[in-house]
């Protein structure tokens, strides 16, 4: 559907091969093309994850084994190692 304001410019009837005693109808239509923005998305490969291995190397982590009551530092240290033992375990190099 278009606009009651848009032009078309060029318009022919052309033959087809002749094979055919149909013809297309050739014209231009102006438009704007609209730039889509693209993006990387990185994913774990959730397939290949070694709960064995994750859950040990968790155990014996500083997460695990910390005796400190800053909350700051637990939340930091929880984002970190989390993201660290999930990148290692469940990574997927495409």
């Amino acid at each position: 559907m278009t606009a009651d304001t848009t032009s078309l410019s060029g318009l022919d009837l052309r033959e087809m091969d002749h094979l055919s005693d149909h013809k297309y109808i050739y014209f231009d239509l102006p438009y704007q093309h609209v730039h889509k923005d693209t993006s990387t998305v990185i994913t774990r490969n959730w397939t290949k994850f070694d709960i064995a291995n994750f859950k040990q190397e968790l155990a014996t982590s500083e997460l695990a084994t910390t005796l400190s009551d800053d909350v700051n530092h637990l939340f930091n240290l929880y984002n970190t190692t989390m993201a660290f033992l999930l990148d290692k375990h469940a990574y997927n190099a495409w």
